[in-house]
C-alpha cells in the first residue's frame, strides 16, 4: 500500500492521519511498516481522510504480468494479487 508516499505528498503526520481516520495512535506506524493488517473500512476511511481514491492507495502494486494466483508482498502491504487486481478494477 502507498499509505506512506501519500501521506508525505499530503504533508501530513502519522499522529494527524490516525487521529483524522479515527484509529488507534501509531496505527500508521504499524501499516506503513507492515506490521498490522488493515481491514476495507479503515481503507476507506485513510483514503477519504488523504483526499484519494482508494485506487491511488494500490496504484503501482499490480502487475498485469504476474499470475493473479500468487501473494505479492510489496511495501508494506502484502495482498492476495487477485484480490487487490479486483479492488483496483472496482475502485477505477
Amino acid at each position: 500500500m502507498r499509505l506512506r508516499e501519500l501521506r508525505a505528498d499530503a504533508d501530513r503526520t502519522q499522529a494527524s492521519l490516525d487521529a483524522q481516520a479515527g484509529v488507534d495512535p501509531a496505527f500508521c506506524v504499524n501499516v506503513e511498516n507492515g506490521k498490522n493488517n488493515i481491514s476495507l473500512d479503515k481503507i476507506f476511511a485513510l483514503a477519504d481522510d488523504l483526499g484519494v481514491d482508494v485506487a491511488e492507495l494500490f496504484r503501482g502494486l499490480i502487475s498485469e504480468d504476474r499470475p493473479r494466483s500468487d501473494i505479492t508482498y510489496r511495501g508494506s502491504f502484502a495482498v492476495r494479487s487477485g484480490w487487490a487486481a479486483l479492488m483496483y478494477r472496482i475502485a477505477v
